[in-house]
């Protein structure tokens, strides 16, 4: 029964070639069998899990899944009962590659190998994506080579921001007055709120608060990070406000707030006193702070092509930026360092304003996150996610079948 499958698979390109196969992010893919992939590998915190299915068939005497990578020389072998659908790899190192095959043992047959070796580096961190075009945000495996679930449909994505200490996603969307958080299980919770449109998101994991931009009402609001219930109660920000279009944290649970229709940057400390303000930013695209280290931001306006630094009772300092127009800013918590994505590149700037790293030629210019603490980038396009590790900068995945990405976050799983 197995062979007439088994047979158009041994049709198809070995190895890792570049080949037709199912979309990594297809919601509805829930069975991993086909003709090009029908074996999946689901990387983990200390894990690899492995799935296939071949419980249609039944002249299967065994299934045997090899395994390349880390310190073994040879070829790891483990076998299974024909009437299996899943193992889960436990005896692998977070950051090592592994490479994993399938042979089949068929009654009557010789020892079968199938087409179709999977990669697997299984790690703490987890990537989450904000897909406009879809209206889906995914949380990803720590490899970035496969989505682990979507929720939505948000009808226009806008703010997407992680909680390092839970793993949750906080979501915001530009029709919808609610506010909702993704636990990192999955679960949906949509919140209530007084908002009227939902906007850009930033959290203060240590102070436990978050804000949330409301651009059509000209409000910026704190919430708690810890809230249950079906309402979410809203402190507003005490300014006037037009159009805030990014926030940022601030230490001990102070804030950043960009606001496009008045081209000025306001900053409030933690006892919510406002501590300066910015004016002349015309074009003002992008805003962000470490929420450690005090007291700066980085800012992008003139509509990409200023990258600008903020420090309180200083004027505005303009960065050279040589990879214009700007598009994107990530300022790493712990180090203060600030990533600047462009149109041709990005730059890896100190807390001075030097400038440590240049890329040129980046893969995208739609969001980029840096998680310093596994040494790795993610940069986003509007259809694809790359990963590339700090050190040595070399490629590490590329995930593709996005539609339009406004938003990539990592939680680093610390």
């Amino acid at each position: 029964m197995i062979w007439a499958l088994l047979a158009a698979m041994l049709l198809l390109v070995d190895g890792c070639a570049d080949r037709p196969r199912r979309n990594p992010l297809d919601a509805r893919a829930d069975s991993p069998i086909d003709l090009a992939d029908p074996l999946e590998a689901l990387a983990g915190d200390g894990f690899v899990r492995l799935r296939w299915d071949f419980s249609r068939f039944d002249d299967l005497l065994a299934v045997r899944i090899w395994r390349e990578g880390g310190d073994q020389l040879q070829r790891i072998i483990f076998e299974v009962d024909p009437g299996d659908t899943s193992f889960t790899d436990t005896d692998v190192i977070n950051g090592t590659l592994y490479r994993y095959g399938l042979r089949l043992g068929i009654d009557g047959e010789d020892e079968l190998a199938i087409a179709g070796e999977q990669l697997a580096t299984p790690g703490k961190e987890h990537g989450w994506v904000a897909d406009a075009g879809t209206g889906l945000v995914w949380r990803l495996t720590p490899d970035g080579r496969r989505g682990l679930f979507a929720r939505g449909r948000f009808p226009a994505l806008a703010g997407l921001a992680v909680d390092g200490r839970t793993g949750a996603a906080w979501v915001a969307d530009n029709r919808l007055t609610s506010l909702n958080r993704i636990d990192a299980d999955g679960t949906l919770h949509r919140f209530g709120t007084r908002m009227t449109s939902g906007g850009s998101v930033a959290l203060d994991v240590v102070a436990r608060v978050g804000w949330v931009a409301d651009p059509a009402d000209g409000a910026v609001y704190e919430f708690s990070l810890d809230a249950e219930g079906d309402t979410l109660e809203l402190a507003e920000v005490d300014a006037t406000l037009s159009q805030p279009i990014a926030v940022a944290p601030s230490p001990k649970g102070g804030v950043w707030i960009a606001d496009a229709a008045t081209d000025r940057v306001l900053w409030f400390d933690e006892l919510g006193f406002r501590g300066g303000q910015w004016e002349g930013l015309t074009g003002l695209l992008d805003l962000d702070a470490s929420d450690t280290i005090c007291c700066q931001a980085w800012a992008i306006d003139g509509e990409g092509l200023r990258v600008l630094r903020l420090t309180p009772r200083a004027p505005v300092r303009v960065v050279p930026f040589p990879y214009g127009p700007a598009k994107a800013i990530d300022v790493a918590d712990a180090s203060g360092v600030a990533w600047i994505l462009g149109e041709g590149g990005l730059v890896a700037y100190d807390s001075e304003g030097g400038i440590l790293l240049q890329v040129q030629d980046v893969p995208g210019a739609s969001s980029l996150y840096a998680d310093e603490e596994n040494g790795q980038l993610w940069v986003a396009g509007e259809t694809a996610l790359s990963k590339i590790t700090l050190g040595g900068l070399t490629y590490r995945t590329q995930l593709t079948g996005f539609t339009r990405i406004v938003r990539v976050i990592v939680d680093p799983g610390s």
